[in-house]
């Protein structure tokens, strides 16, 4: 099978998210009968984030789509990990 095969350029899609993406645990699954992408953090989504829009599941009909909603999620979430803990929180 070479690299035109749909199995294998989707195979090599999500191993292409893995890496891009190592906080995500990214799947290929069948959801009633159909193909869907799906990426679940690794981490713990907190009310403030939850709040900011950063979703628990990601859910996407192909690599295409999941990619910028993916993106997107991992922006907001880098936003909340990257700030520094309140003083109160200390």
């Amino acid at each position: 099978m070479g690299r035109d095969n749909p199995t294998t350029r989707a195979h090599l899609q999500l191993r292409a998210l893995r890496r891009e993406y190592p906080g995500w645990n990214i799947m290929r699954i069948r959801e009633n009968g159909l193909e869907v992408w799906r990426a679940v953090p690794h981490f713990t989504i907190t009310k403030p984030m939850e709040e900011a829009g950063v979703k628990s599941v990601i859910r996407a009909p192909d690599c295409q789509t999941l990619t910028p909603a993916l993106s997107c999620q991992q922006h907001l979430a880098h936003m909340f990990r990257a700030a520094p803990a309140s003083p109160e929180g200390r």
